[in-house]
């Protein structure tokens, strides 16, 4: 179960005998050594509410982490690596000069005009959706606005100089994984991804602001260092660690019985 609310229910709530395995980031959220934001009580027991219910019956519960820490067996909670897509495993970082952005929403865009009007000779990219815009638009020479492609941002992502984005934890661990330093710029009201965005930043990912300014990458563009070398060997362990927890939920759990059904007659 991938953080679904309403198969959490139904193992919780019906009980079926097939042992149900929970994945997701947000279980990390339960472990003691996570370190939270500040002054935010209210929302963690929300989310660890949801994240319990999520949950509901669960024979084991991967956290998916962007570095190690010990495994919580009394909490049924297991540690392991994110998990990427081939598309990005196969990728050789390249290095170009300009920063990549990733816009959840239109009215950004005003914001990446106005910032890049005091900074015309960084070059930017933005992806988003703008509504009655071809795919690509280019303005003042050096900004240029791109329509959602995965395969585009993903090319865009392997020769950027950095990445700007909100604190979604896949979009993070890629960056990580290309050795390209994030400014984090979590939504706004969502906790999640301040929790995302906190973490990220100490596990080396780059730098998180609350708003929407590229003048926090010269703050630590010139001090970056990548945990590519680590997080690279901590995401080759995705396989055998997921397998070998499946497996060992398998043999902990009762045999399942299949009721017989009898074979269909046709005329």
């Amino acid at each position: 179960n991938f953080y679904e609310l309403l198969a959490g229910l139904y193992k919780g709530l019906y009980r079926p005998e097939v042992p149900m395995i929970a994945v997701a980031h947000q279980y990390l959220l339960a472990h003691p050594d996570f370190e939270f934001p500040r002054h935010r009580w209210l929302d963690k027991q929300l989310v660890q509410l949801n994240t319990r219910i999520t949950a509901w019956g669960a024979s084991q519960k991967m956290a998916l982490s962007f570095r190690p820490m010990p495994h919580q067996p009394s909490l049924r909670i297991v540690v392991v690596p994110p998990l990427l897509r081939q598309e990005v495993l196969r990728l050789e970082a390249q290095l170009d000069d300009f920063i990549l952005i990733y816009l959840t929403h239109h009215s950004l865009r005003a914001s990446v005009v106005a910032w890049h009007s005091q900074h015309p000779e960084t070059r930017l990219h933005c992806f988003g959706h703008f509504p009655d815009q071809p795919d690509e638009v280019t303005q003042q020479g050096s900004l240029t606005f791109h329509q959602l492609s995965a395969p585009k941002f993903l090319s865009m992502m392997q020769h950027c100089r950095a990445l700007v984005t909100t604190a979604g934890f896949e979009s993070v661990c890629e960056a990580m994984y290309l050795s390209k330093p994030t400014l984090m710029i979590p939504v706004p009201n969502h906790f999640e991804q301040a929790c995302n965005a906190h973490d990220g930043m100490l596990s080396g990912a780059g730098a998180t602001s609350s708003e929407f300014d590229l003048s926090a990458l010269d703050t630590f563009l010139p001090y970056y260092q990548s945990p590519k070398k680590e997080f690279s060997a901590w995401v080759k362990q995705a396989e055998v660690l997921f397998l070998q927890e499946i497996l060992a939920c398998g043999s902990r759990s009762a045999r399942v019985q299949v009721p017989h059904r009898p074979a269909t007659r046709y005329a």
